[in-house]
């Protein structure tokens, strides 16, 4: 069930990563119009940052971790402000709070004049490239404890093919943009940038 739910918040991570060149393009080439009213992914981006919030809630109060003494004894910590305090110690607690934090709700009171504030507020969750890498991490050691292997080329692999994948997105999303091709329908446009950004 743990392993579930890692695979589910690295799906939704990917989400949300990938959304944000996209949403850019959007916005900036007349596709969607901006805020909750006209972008319905927002609100899906919104439940993904709840999730990762969530997610941050459980690790700071609820999930154990495991100590080495000085005699190199192991000891389960299980005490919350115990937790607590070894989590937010970590650079992992600042990069997931960051990640996981709802920026855009910020922007909803002051209806911005411009869409590329939209789509600028979402840049914060970058970050969430970091987090999703530490899941993978810890779905090779959970594998690990119920007795499968996971070399460490396949965890390399996936972690290339992601950060190719993502790459290829920013770049074939700006290459749209620099084009400025108004007068194509999205798909048309975005399949077009792929390509380009794939051959050069």
């Amino acid at each position: 069930e743990k392993c579930s739910g890692l695979k589910a918040l690295r799906v939704v991570g990917c989400w949300s990563l990938i959304m944000i060149p996209v949403r850019t393009l959007l916005y900036a080439n007349g596709y969607w119009g901006c805020g909750f009213q006209r972008d319905p992914s927002l609100a899906v981006d919104v439940c993904v940052d709840a999730l990762f919030l969530f997610d941050v809630y459980l690790r700071c109060f609820h999930v154990a971790y495991q100590r080495i003494g000085a005699n190199y004894e192991d000891s389960v910590i299980v005490d919350r402000k115990e937790i607590f305090a070894h989590y937010a110690s970590l650079m992992r607690s600042k990069v997931e709070l960051v990640a996981a934090f709802p920026w855009i709700l910020l922007l909803a009171p002051f209806n911005p004049p411009s869409c590329a504030w939209y789509a600028a507020i979402r840049y914060p969750h970058l970050v969430r490239v970091y987090v999703l890498s530490l899941h993978l991490d810890a779905v090779r050691d959970f594998l690990e404890l119920h007795g499968r292997k996971l070399s460490d080329r396949v965890v390399s692999a996936a972690r290339l093919t992601a950060a190719a994948i993502l790459l290829i997105v920013f770049m074939a999303c700006y290459w749209a943009l620099l084009r400025g091709d108004h007068h194509q329908s999205f798909a048309s446009a975005f399949f077009r940038a792929i390509y380009f950004a794939i051959v050069t």
